[in-house]
């Protein structure tokens, strides 16, 4: 079991990481529009659903964005932590980082709280070449435009549900962030470096009495919040936002992330009215995928203001397809076409 003392370093950490972080997108004024990439599929899917999926971080289409900021951050305390003495507190924690012993992301069997992390993509870029390479397999796609204020007004609705509500077994906190990636290699590691010395600074106080439970979930503290922000340098071309959306709840033998709440010492299953995401799967190319739908109406309006049609054989066949069905479906919708120019090779 973790300490009082350490869930409250749990949360300095993370309120700290959380800070540093967003205060990057506050850096420059943000862009009028972010573009979510997507298949045709996917197009019809979010205009019928007027929802839009965030795809379980570790199921990510790049999964070698994990392993970036996982392997930076094993070499980042491999030299803050060189000097430190095997068994020690700090050596503790750096030994549990380098050696990957914690490997349950999502729960811990120790019984404490249990995270979720889901992520919905965007682009400043609205015709990326390696957006559409990555989202519409470099033939066709489409790159939907959503104005800035109406994704942080999504954004403000999903954390405002947490306003005067318990965090019990009945409910879990559902929250999200809208946030710039990441890709200052130097700026990556130095944040790194101040977590890792909270984290440490906190394991020597705990002296003896530190438990391996509280060391890994120390570890789990750095590296989520820098895994699903930190992006390697290669890819700042994408200027890439993300909203993350994620899903805490409480120990105790409790499923509420799946449309129903299930007490098993009860056994009682009701429906889950407390929040409106719910965790779902689909099927992938060689797994399956978990996801949460995120709602995207906000005043009636699922805020799509543009689409640009992707690189494709046929450019004005399926330009001309785009603004037939947004003509029957949303008509104040501008279809653009790439500027990019097919190729197939």
């Amino acid at each position: 079991m973790i300490s009082a003392a350490t869930a409250f370093e749990l949360q300095d950490i993370r309120s700290v990481l959380h800070y540093r972080l967003l205060e990057r997108s506050g850096e420059h004024l943000p862009p009028s529009s972010l573009f979510h990439y997507t298949d045709a599929n996917g197009l019809l899917g979010i205009i019928k659903s007027r929802m839009l999926w965030a795809t379980h971080f570790q199921y990510l289409n790049d999964s070698s964005e994990f392993i970036y900021a996982s392997g930076l951050m094993k070499e980042v305390i491999a030299e803050t932590a060189e000097g430190a003495l095997p068994g020690s507190p700090r050596g503790r924690l750096r030994h549990t980082i380098l050696e990957d012993r914690d490997k349950k992301e999502d729960s811990d069997e120790s019984g404490n709280l249990a995270e979720e992390q889901y992520v919905a993509c965007f682009s400043e870029r609205g015709d990326g070449l390696s957006q559409w390479r990555g989202y519409g397999k470099s033939i066709g796609g489409y790159s939907l435009g959503f104005p800035f204020a109406h994704l942080g007004a999504i954004e403000q609705a999903i954390n405002l549900k947490q306003v005067d509500q318990t965090f019990d077994s009945d409910n879990p906190q559902i929250t999200a962030e809208l946030f710039r990636c990441w890709y200052d290699k130097p700026a990556q590691k130095q944040l790194i470096r101040e977590a890792f010395e909270m984290a440490a600074n906190h394991c020597e106080s705990r002296g003896e009495d530190l438990q391996d439970a509280e060391v890994a979930a120390l570890a789990r503290a750095i590296l989520r919040p820098v895994s699903r922000a930190y992006k390697d340098p290669a890819f700042e071309d994408e200027r890439e936002w993300r909203l993350v959306i994620e899903i805490r709840r409480p120990p105790g033998g409790v499923s509420y992330s799946y449309g129903t709440s299930v007490d098993f010492e009860l056994g009682k299953t009701s429906a889950n009215t407390k929040h409106e995401i719910a965790v779902e799967f689909r099927g992938g190319e060689f797994t399956l995928i978990p996801y949460v739908t995120v709602p995207l109406t906000v005043d009636g309006s699922i805020g799509i203001a543009e689409v640009v049609v992707g690189p494709t054989p046929l450019p004005e066949i399926a330009r001309e397809a785009a603004i037939r069905y947004f003509r029957h479906h949303m008509p104040q919708v501008r279809v653009l076409p790439s500027e990019i120019p097919f190729r197939r090779v």
